[in-house]
């Protein structure tokens, strides 16, 4: 029995020592585990503030295209604006040049009246020497 028993605290030293090594191995792959989940942990803080970097840069981006449109938007206002102003502009200027040449038409026949009432004059003038003359 005594054999029996030195057997069975042999068998149970040998378990012992199997279960010292394999903790030792677990715990050096809990030590391992940790390092890796640290280092994922680091890499996930990295992450998450790119991505708030990425998403405040995005929300400046959003904005200045907003700013953009409006502007674009405004713009495109003033054009319009602006060719409704040169539309009224050249129908003006067409009447302007109509009454224009309206304007010299009448000018050069007040040019020939004026050259037609000279010449009346200086005939008046002329029979009127020759009265004078002949008086």
């Amino acid at each position: 029995a005594g054999e029996a028993l030195r057997a069975e605290v042999a068998a149970l030293q040998s378990a012992g020592k199997k279960l010292e090594e394999t903790a030792e191995a677990l715990r050096a792959e809990a030590t391992t585990l940790q390092a890796s989940t640290s280092q994922l942990q680091s890499k996930n803080s990295d992450l998450q503030s790119s991505t708030s970097g990425l998403q405040s840069t995005n929300s400046e981006l959003q904005a200045t295209i907003q700013e953009l449109q409006d502007r674009n938007a405004a713009l495109q206002s003033a054009s319009s604006e602006l060719q409704s102003g040169e539309e009224t502009l050249l129908v003006t200027l067409g009447e302007l040049q109509s009454e224009n040449a309206e304007l010299q038409t009448a000018h050069e026949g007040q040019i020939l009246r004026v050259a037609e009432l000279q010449s009346k004059n200086s005939e008046l003038q002329s029979s009127t020497a020759e009265l004078d003359s002949a008086i």
